[in-house]
């Protein structure tokens, strides 16, 4: 899971919406309407995440994730365990990042929610764009 610092989370969202969105397609027997709530490395998914494989390097990882759902190519699908939801895609890597920038866009900081309300500043401190304040942080000028 991304840090939430950083990053909001938007899922579940449906395999059918993520292959249209990545481009890829949904291999048979996979339901268009099984949920996914985050993107996650292979060696970390888990039943709710989606994962891909784009080096034989970590096909390992492939065999023994517990991914709900993974991005492959063709020639990897025999790879994936048993359970798992295919889409299949000549670049798995790309259709994730996609999938990963809808299922978890970047935090806008500036709205107030970097500082906490119990969060204490000195007259004349200045906070870059970006900083995030902990919970009864004091900060002095």
């Amino acid at each position: 899971m991304p840090d939430r610092r950083f990053f909001d989370s938007t899922g579940p969202v449906t395999l059918e919406t993520l292959a249209v969105l990545s481009g890829a397609d949904l291999a048979p027997g996979c339901d268009p309407q099984r949920l996914v709530s985050e993107a996650a490395p292979l060696d970390r998914a888990n039943e709710t995440s989606i994962a891909f494989l784009s080096d034989k390097r970590y096909l390992d990882d492939l065999r023994a994730t517990r991914a709900g759902v993974v991005f492959v190519s063709p020639r990897h699908v025999g790879d994936v365990p048993t359970g798992t939801a295919v889409l299949l895609t000549p670049e798995p890597q790309a259709a994730w990042a996609r999938t990963a920038a809808r299922l978890h866009p970047m935090r806008m900081l500036d709205d107030g929610s970097a500082r906490p309300a119990s969060a204490r500043l000195e007259s004349g401190v200045v906070l870059a764009s970006g900083v995030v304040l902990g919970e009864d942080v004091q900060i002095g000028a």
